[in-house]
């Protein structure tokens, strides 16, 4: 073959490939920009495809083509294994300036970085803000793609984020977030495509390649396919790898580790940077801490980390405090970002230096901050062992804020343990000695564990208390103390029933977590709503709220498990298969901390399951262990939830001292005031249960009405047994309500994998999206097929157009 065209032709070549086929994405991006000058509501569009397709072409070309009408303001994500905290954000803040400018550069935290931004874009509008590359971005920069995408609405702009739909992993970060703002209504996806085999013949006109053979190697891709064209070289070559590494290989040795030195660092690197890289120690000890205190700064914990865990490996060169400070820091910030292991390794490394060093102080802070960490993935004895070293420590030691603090932890450690009368003795101390040095933390901290101990046990003025520690916080701008004081309230009130209370704090306290980066405390948030929507019946709803959760990387094991619980307890409700998996999985992650608040949930679900799988003999292992533990605890709800499950299976015949009154009246037999009660604090699936243990044939029916609206086929189906048993004939039979409400008599379940399938994904895809297994997936689309009587996936895809399911909003 005669060699390609190069020079000019194949520029031109370049030129014109970036942006064929690309007209509707062109008209798509202009249709959003003028829905924003129009209604000044802003909107965030994802543009994602292959490495090399030409999304940055399109993007810059749709830019050009503003002429002025709008302002445009661009940002890159650096390819970097440790990117720069909001390095997009500072590429536009040098454009803007001000305010924007001097928070970016002085460490300003994200909510606030936000919010600047949101002013600087309503002082000019409208704005084309690009940020290329997110799924290259840092911690702090998705943190802004987050709230951005949440408050777009109310932003005069038009944001476009970039980025390589196949560099994201199951867990990458980048998709959390666009699960997160998947039902965004002003948030749109806009995927492109490789080029046609068309296009590519069109473009291998002036080159006497075979058009055919050049789109087979290339898969359409335009990076690829200019590459080809642009190559000095006779035939394809078998990869396109091969033509990029060609073009290299000829490079002097100088430049080849130029271009070495241009793959490892940011995309605009000066000159003089690319001279100096080097390993050298002494700039990473000087300078890596400093950029790690500055991403932790920022939010951007998991750079931070990073950043830390570089300088570390040069650190046999500090002084013994300097490496034991530098481990320290270096475990928070792994703590933070679910690192768990090395956030531990880390910490009883600087302990071991502390005690060589004879620094009893140091050592017992640290002892302290290990217990925290501890308890996380509930190694509760461990994490109390830590607590008690550390104040035994500091006990030896003129008393200060060091041992106020362990005091509070301590006092804390027991209060999650729902050891009420330990938490007030800690928690006393620690505000004497808070008190007297006038150390408002500390005794926040302390007032906390004192309301929350009281609130969940049912101890008369701990909500009350709570609630002042909150008040008094944000007033006081404690941020982590609100929170806590956020968390505690909401999880006594779930623990009580208090619908009315969670869903007040529930309602702005996911936007106050957000807001402030509090992003510990928001999955806590979820992870309570998924419960306060399951036990009042809104079992979809949960769903949502626990898929959010497991999308999230967190260190602590209570979260999850609530998630897992949640979804394994609302699919053995509604009859749907795989049921035991996500309790199994909460299992497994609640066992070793032998912790209550942990343990009851998981085990009074799983009792539940067996129940409605006609297998009562399971319950008494599933409930053992927390039952006694409930019992020693006195904790009402969770004893009598359990003790209820118990009576049912027939382990008990009366209700045990101190159990909540809804379960202890039905133990008791007194059903129609148990279900009364039920209804009174909006847990309708508990009223129906109640009516359900009834000997009278109209609350049976009444029962089962309630069980068929709710989708709860299991115990209706136990409902209806018991009703014919009675003689009782002409029951209706047939699909739940659930089912007969959807297209095609499919379940709410069928209906979202259908979705799936219009859209193309394959069962591997759909379970990473629903949290299932592939076998469950499996399961369901063959009964998609068999319900709507098709053989194909594409024929249920057509079906599903037909019936209206595809092309709803999800």
């Amino acid at each position: 073959m005669p060699k390609a065209a190069h020079g000019p032709a194949a520029r031109r070549s370049r030129d014109s490939s970036e942006l064929l086929e690309r007209s509707q994405h062109l008209s798509a991006l202009g249709a959003s920009l003028a829905e924003v000058a129009s209604r000044h509501r802003g909107r965030l569009v994802l543009v994602s495809g292959e490495a090399g397709v030409g999304k940055t072409a399109l993007v810059r070309r749709f830019c050009d083509v503003q002429g002025g009408s709008a302002r445009v303001l661009w940002g890159n994500c650096e390819a970097l294994f440790t990117p720069r905290p909001l390095g997009p954000l500072f590429d536009i803040a040098e454009t803007t300036a001000g305010e924007l400018e001097e928070l970016v550069a002085s460490g300003g935290k994200v909510h606030e970085v936000v919010a600047a931004l949101a002013r600087e874009l309503g002082r000019q509008a409208p704005t084309v803000i690009v940020l290329e590359d997110i799924h290259q971005a840092d911690g702090a920069t998705l943190d802004v793609v987050r709230l951005l995408g949440r408050k777009v609405g109310t932003i005069p702009a038009l944001i476009v984020a970039t980025y390589r739909e196949d560099d994201l992993a199951g867990a990458h970060p980048l998709r959390i977030v666009l699960g997160e703002l998947a039902a965004a209504s002003d948030v749109e996806r806009l995927g492109i495509e490789p080029l046609s085999p068309a296009a590519v013949a069109d473009l291998a006109q002036s080159h006497e390649l075979d058009p055919d053979e050049l789109f087979r190697k290339t898969a359409g891709n335009p990076f690829f396919v200019t590459e080809v064209l642009g190559a000095e070289a006779d035939e394809i070559p078998h990869t396109v790898r091969d033509v990029v590494l060609a073009r290299a290989a000829r490079l002097s040795s100088p430049a080849r580790r130029l271009l070495e030195a241009v793959a490892a660092l940011p995309p605009r690197a000066d000159l003089w940077l690319l001279e100096a890289v080097a390993g050298d120690a002494e700039a990473v000890l000087r300078f890596a801490p400093a950029a790690a205190d500055r991403a932790a700064a920022l939010g951007a914990h998991r750079e931070a980390a990073a950043h830390y865990a570089r300088a570390l490996a040069f650190a046999h060169k500090l002084p013994p405090e300097a490496y034991a400070e530098l481990l320290e820091r270096h475990s928070h910030e792994c703590y933070l970002t679910n690192q768990g292991a090395d956030a531990i390794d880390a910490l009883q490394r600087a302990i071991e230096l502390h005690r060589e060093l004879g620094d009893a102080r140091k050592e017992g802070m640290a002892l302290r901050s290990l217990s925290q960490i501890l308890w996380c993935p509930g190694r509760n004895a461990d994490s109390e062992g830590a607590a008690r070293g550390a104040v035994r420590l500091l006990e030896r030691l003129p008393a200060g804020r060091e041992l106020a603090s362990a005091y509070a932890n301590l006092s804390q450690v027991y209060m999650n343990a729902e050891d009420a009368e330990a938490a007030a003795v800690w928690a006393e101390r620690a505000l004497m000695l808070a008190d007297s040095l006038r150390d408002t933390p500390i005794r926040t901290d302390a007032l906390i564990n004192l309301g929350a101990a009281r609130y969940v046990t049912g101890i008369p003025g701990g909500r009350e208390q709570l609630e002042q520690c909150l008040g008094l916080s944000r007033e006081a701008g404690l941020d982590e103390q609100a929170g806590r004081a956020l968390l505690n309230l909401v999880w006594g009130a779930i623990r009580r029933r208090d619908h009315a209370v969670a869903d007040e704090y529930l309602g702005w306290g996911l936007g106050f977590a957000e807001d402030r980066g509090l992003e510990l405390w928001r999955v806590y948030l979820l992870a309570y709503r998924a419960c306060s929507e399951l036990n009042q019946g809104r079992w979809a709803e949960s769903l949502d709220c626990a898929s959010l959760v497991l999308r999230e990387p967190f260190p602590s094991t209570l979260p999850p498990a609530l998630a897992f619980t949640a979804i394994g307890l609302v699919r053995a409700r509604r009859g749907d298969p795989d049921q035991s998996a996500p309790l199994d999985e909460a299992l497994a992650l609640v066992e070793p901390s032998r912790e209550l608040q942990r343990l009851a949930p998981v085990a009074a679900a799983r009792a539940e399951a067996a129940w409605l799988e006609g297998m009562p003999d399971r319950v008494a292992g599933a409930t053992g262990p927390a039952f006694e533990l409930a019992l020693r605890r006195g904790a009402e709800w969770p004893l009598g939830e359990l003790a209820c499950w118990r009576w049912r299976a027939g382990l008990l015949d009366e209700p045990p001292p101190s159990a909540a009154e809804p379960y202890a009246l039905q133990i008791a037999g007194e059903w129609r005031r148990a279900a009364e009660l039920w209804q009174e604090i909006g847990c309708p699936y508990e009223a129906a249960l109640a009516l359900a243990d009834a000997d009278e044939e109209d609350a049976l029916r009444r029962a089962l009405d309630e069980l068929r609206r709710l989708g709860a086929q299991p115990a209706a189906a136990i409902v209806a047994r018991r009703l014919r048993e009675r003689g009782v004939r002409g029951l209706p039979r047939g699909p739940t309500a659930t089912t007969r409400k959807n297209p095609g008599g499919l379940t709410a379940r069928e209906v979202e994998v259908l979705k799936l399938v219009s859209e193309g994904l394959r069962n591997a895809d759909i379970a990473d999206r629903l949290f299932l297994s592939d076998r469950t997936v499996g399961h369901h689309v063959s009964a998609i097929l068999r319900k709507l009587g098709v053989r194909t996936r594409g024929e249920a895809s057509a079906e599903a157009h037909r019936l209206g399911i595809a092309g709803q909003d999800r």
